[in-house]
């Protein structure tokens, strides 16, 4: 018997320009609170090589008989923009005046 349940709850497939796909690295997605929403709700930030940035925010639905499903649905997407640059790596934090030792 096991305590824990694991399933898929949210997927998507990100395509680059052209229709190719986006090729992008470890440090080219982070999830946190990026619009300081009230209440708390973490989005998925991605950026890829091809400068392409993405921000989702994932969430379940119901259905007519009340049963709740997850899974990508087009409002999911928050923003999409192509920068003229490469996207290397995202980060996100609270951004202090001064650098010291605990802070990035």
């Amino acid at each position: 018997m096991s305590l824990f349940k694991a399933r898929e709850f949210w997927s998507t497939v990100v395509h680059g320009e052209g229709g190719n796909d986006e090729e992008c690295d470890t440090g080219c997605m982070v999830i946190a609170n990026i619009d300081n929403a009230d209440p708390p709700a973490d989005k998925i930030i991605i950026g890829g090589f091809s400068g392409t940035l993405r921000v989702f925010f994932p969430q379940s639905h119901r259905t007519e008989e009340g049963e709740e499903i997850g899974g990508y649905r087009a409002d999911h997407v928050l923003l999409e923009t192509t920068l003229n640059y490469p996207i290397i790596k995202l980060a996100a934090g609270k951004f202090v005046s001064c650098v010291s030792e605990g802070h990035f």
